[in-house]
């Protein structure tokens, strides 16, 4: 209940143009990315999928709100777990350069390309909304506004039976003296 409201919230703000409002500091986002990996993998409902992460091991600096971007890679790494079947393997790369990018692949079902295409609209679910998922439709809408917020881009790749990459590239904070 609290985080249908918490969602519902997000996107009145939106509806409004409030926008999301970021408290801006320099992250390590690969170690932000490896807990939420981390906080994933040990939910109850990750029906016994497999997370492997990538790169990373050099710290990767962004200037960016770390309470919205975990927010967002939550959102995407719960879904590559909630709608996909037992078993998916989920690969995590870390690597910057221009931008700073996190890429989230899965083997899982994938998408066709309605539901790609409606990926980011608000309150689409991509399922039958007689099927249990539990979600609001909002998750991936809030995922592409934090990001846009964050001066950031979400990139949807997918082929239906051969799994799903989402890659979200941030500004790169080269000057790591920035506090």
């Amino acid at each position: 209940m609290e985080k249908l409201i918490d969602d519902l919230g997000v996107a009145f703000r939106m509806d409004q143009s409030i926008g999301i409002r970021l408290s801006l500091q320099k992250i390590e986002l690969a170690e932000l990315i490896r807990r939420v990996v981390a906080e994933t993998a040990n939910m109850s409902s990750v029906k016994e999928n497999r997370f492997e992460i990538f790169g990373g091991e050099e710290p990767l600096y962004v200037m960016g709100d770390a309470g919205p971007l975990r927010r967002a890679f939550s959102n995407l790494l719960v879904n590559a777990v909630v709608h996909n079947p037992a078993g998916t393997q989920i690969a995590v790369r870390i690597q910057h350069g221009a931008y700073s990018e996190v890429q989230i692949a899965d083997n899982g079902k994938g998408m066709d390309e309605q539901s790609m295409a409606h990926l980011f609209d608000r309150y689409y679910r991509g399922t039958s909304t007689d099927a249990p998922s539990g979600g609001t439709g909002l998750g991936m809408a809030i995922v592409r506004q934090i990001i846009t917020a964050h001066q950031g881009i979400v990139d949807v790749k997918s082929e239906l039976g051969h799994g799903t990459s989402i890659t979200v590239r941030l500004p790169y904070c080269q000057d790591a003296s920035v506090s």
